[in-house]
């Protein structure tokens, strides 16, 4: 009987044993793996992403566009003059003149339904330009109005790490020019480039979708705002006002219908429909009459809000990843799906919450062992 009982125990012991050491075995695999993860992932931020720093903080270094290097620190160029990384002073905006003797396009970027975007240069700097497009479906376009608001709206909102860099413009062309430190493409083209420059993972697609929110942020808390985005009538339409840089930087490139939202704003004259736009943005009385564009309620920034959603699925694409940032989201999210627009979070928050849980992951190194 004694042993028997002795038996029993060692095989007990010897099972536990296997058990512990298959467990250890196990859990160095997984670390195994979270480690190449990690690795992968300061691979992916080093080739694909730039970090850049807040103007406040840079000293001794290269400034940033809009800034020049006073003391040994960044200053911002006077209204009505910009600058370059690396000069030391501020020079007036470009002209017609400069434009027509100075400016030599180099090749077609992108067009939209109403701008053209070309590759350039200025004196051995690169630039892009945007020439409006008149299109006949708008008989009430005037180019050159739409050409200097949207050159107005683009020197209030710049300099900002998000938004093209406006350098002059051309009234009597419909010209606007924008300095540029690298190659800038549209977002449309995104998925390509992802693919071309080995950059398809969840950390550029997640990282862009906090550029957007990060965007609409300081849309809605600029002094001169809040401003609206309403070229965003469909998801299409939102996408091509932007482009994205060599880095996968958000850029915000159309700035000719960016109204201010401190009284109720009207984005659009035809009817806006689908379940894109807000609810508060679709004709109220579809049954009861025809559309009116003079009697359509107006409504205010949180419109973005709804959207935001929707944009953050695009960017991060139909991955098993975007699925689990997809449901670490879907808080926030269920949110700014309010149909009451004053209970939708404001930017800030989404931005807020996007951080958090952007660090979670990276701080796990795996989207499958995030605590929150």
């Amino acid at each position: 009987m004694r042993t028997l009982t002795a038996v029993l125990t060692l095989t007990i012991c010897l099972f536990t044993l296997l058990l512990v050491v298959g467990w250890i075995g196990q859990e160095k695999e997984v670390y195994d793996k979270l480690l190449l993860y990690q690795r992968q992932l300061q691979g992916y931020n080093d080739h694909c992403l730039r970090t850049t720093e807040s103007p406040e903080r840079i000293e001794h270094k290269t400034c940033p566009l809009g800034f020049v290097s006073l003391r040994g620190k960044c200053s911002e160029c006077p209204h009505g003059m910009f600058s370059l990384p690396r000069w030391t002073s501020c020079v007036k905006f470009l002209t017609c003149e400069d434009l027509m003797t100075d400016v030599r396009p180099t090749r077609l970027l992108w067009q939209t339904e109403r701008w053209r975007y070309v590759a350039a240069e200025w004196n051995s700097f690169r630039v892009v330009y945007s020439q409006r497009i008149q299109n006949d479906e708008y008989e009430s376009d005037n180019s050159e109005s739409y050409t200097e608001s949207a050159w107005k709206t683009a020197t209030q909102l710049a300099p900002h790490q998000n938004i093209l860099y406006p350098v002059g413009s051309c009234p009597h062309t419909n010209t606007l020019i924008y300095s540029v430190t690298e190659d800038v493409y549209p977002l449309t083209q995104l998925e390509t480039l992802l693919k071309r420059n080995d950059c398809n993972n969840w950390m550029v697609r997640f990282k862009l979708a906090m550029d957007y929110v990060r965007l609409l942020n300081y849309l809605h808390l600029h002094p001169l705002g809040p401003f609206v985005l309403c070229s965003s009538d469909s998801l299409d339409t939102l996408l091509s006002q932007f482009a994205i840089s060599q880095h996968f930087e958000l850029l915000l490139a159309n700035f000719d219908n960016l109204p201010r939202g401190h009284d109720p704003v009207v984005c659009s004259r035809r009817e806006l429909r689908g379940d894109f736009v807000a609810p508060e943005q679709a004709w109220p009385f579809s049954q009861y009459r025809m559309f009116n564009p003079d009697e359509q309620p107006g409504y205010f920034h949180t419109s973005d809000l709804w959207k935001v959603p929707d944009v953050t699925k695009w960017f991060l694409g139909n991955s098993r990843d975007a699925r689990n940032i997809l449901n670490y989201l879907a808080g926030i999210h269920h949110r700014c799906k309010s149909s009451d627009y004053s209970l939708r979070p404001p930017a800030k928050e989404i931005l807020t919450e996007y951080e958090s849980i952007w660090s979670a992951l990276v701080e796990a190194g795996s989207l499958d062992y995030a605590i929150f």
